[in-house]
Parts: structure tokens; sequence; C-alpha cells
């Protein structure tokens, strides 16, 4: 911030050097455009909010299962094929605020939702033949609290490009993937309805993060421009959900 109203002082005195007759006028420009400048960068330091769009790097393999019996007292005549399409890469967008803290950590908080949709068959056989076709979709809800701290920025005069890491916790929630193991696991009988409250307990999960990215935040903008990649460090999920992966996003940025 010095480095920033020096160098607009410099330049309001080599404007003023350049233009001898310099009037009124133009001595009023020249001085709001640096208290521009500096009131901006004064502005960054507080917090901002902001959205983001990138996608999850992960995917979770193709699955076919010819035959497989459901348990309970119909299980010699309940029997089931199943066919899913592979879930990969899905698309996520979220939202962030972060707060400088301290002058050298900023404390963000973000949360975001990964979603993909994917096709899957299932045939059943009992007293008669039924079979289903359709689309499911698998959902990943995130919150993150990271501390992020500038590494270096550029250029030296007037810094607008940073390099920035961070490292934080996460609490994941993640849809159970269409499986064999999921039908047999979570269908009881003797009515054969799904278990929600054993889905949740096996769907939440919390973790690590840590991340790098670049950001784009020029001196006469309250505007900032950002990306970032992260890998989350989370457990593998029962059934079939991802473990630990990677995610790559853009964000946008308004600097209060």
């Amino acid at each position: 911030m010095k480095k920033l109203m020096l160098y607009g002082v410099q330049l309001l005195c080599r404007c003023m050097q350049k233009h001898r007759f310099c009037t009124p006028k133009l001595v009023i420009m020249y001085g709001i455009a640096v208290l521009l400048c500096c009131s901006s960068v004064v502005s960054y330091g507080m917090f901002s909010v902001g959205i983001t769009v990138g996608q999850d790097l992960y995917t979770v393999n193709y699955d076919s299962v010819d035959v497989f019996r459901l348990q309970g007292p119909v299980a010699d005549t309940a029997y089931m094929n199943l066919v899913r399409d592979e879930i990969f890469d899905p698309l996520l967008v979220g939202a962030k605020f972060c707060l400088d803290v301290i002058p050298v950590l900023d404390l963000e908080i973000g949360a975001d939702v990964g979603f993909k949709k994917y096709h899957y068959k299932y045939e059943s056989y009992g007293t008669a033949k039924d079979t289903v076709s359709g689309d499911a979709g698998f959902i990943r809800i995130g919150l993150f609290l990271t501390l992020k701290k500038d590494l270096f920025s550029f250029p030296p005069e007037v810094s607008a490009f940073f390099f920035y890491a961070g490292v934080g916790g996460n609490v994941q929630f993640m849809t159970p993937v269409l499986s064999s193991f999921l039908i047999y696991d979570v269908i009881e009988p003797p009515n054969y309805k799904f278990d929600i409250g054993k889905l949740l307990k096996s769907s939440t999960k919390t973790g690590g993060h840590i991340l790098l990215g670049l950001k784009l935040k020029p001196p006469v903008t309250p505007i900032s421009i950002d990306a970032t990649w992260r890998y989350t460090f989370i457990k593998k999920g029962e059934y079939k959900e991802p473990g630990s992966h990677q995610a790559f996003y853009a964000g946008l940025s308004y600097n209060m």
C-alpha cells in the first residue's frame, strides 16, 4: 500500500512538471486518481464475497452386476441385474466469504455443490420380471474453512497478481452411488424401503484440504478473479462415493 501511495504521488508530481501551466482542473483530476488508487487498496483489506465455478476431478467406475440376491424372507425368489454408467468430473458451483483476520492471513469460508447425472438399469426377478431404466444424480455438498496466505505478488511497483496457498478443514455430504451393495445393505425387509438414517450416517464425512491459486486484483477496481487448485482429504464412502480427490475452479469476488 505504501509503495502504491508513493507511486501515485510521484505520478502526480511528474504530471505537474510536464504541464508547467497546470490548471486547477488538472490538479484536481490527478489528485482524485491517486486517491482512488489508494482507497481501493484499503478497501481490499477488509473482506470479500464471491462465487466459484469449476469441476471435481474424480471417477466412479462403471458397474455391472449380473445377478445378486436381496436379503429377507423373499431371498429365494428376489434376484436383480444392475448396470450403472461411469460418473466422472462433476460440475461444481459455490460461494465464498473471505475475511482479513490478521495482516498476513485470510480466513475463507466457502461452500460448493458438485453434481453429475448418470444412467442406470436394473431388472428384478421375483414372482414377475420387472425392468426399470432411468437417470439418477450424484451430489456432493461441501463446507470449507480455510486459512490462506499470499506467498508473493508482482509486479513490484503495483502488485496486481498474487500467488497464494491455504490449508483447512471441511465437511462433505455425498449421495450414495447406486450399486448392488447399496441395495443389499440399505433396503430393509420386510417392506424393502431405504433406511434413511443409515444413508445419512454413511454419507457425511469430515476431512482436510490444501489449495494453491493465482489471483488477479487490479489496484483500481474492487473486483478480483482467481483460479484455484484444491486437494481434499476424505475417506472413501461405503457405497462407492469417491474419497480424496482434486478440484479446479475459478472465482469472481467483490472486495469491500
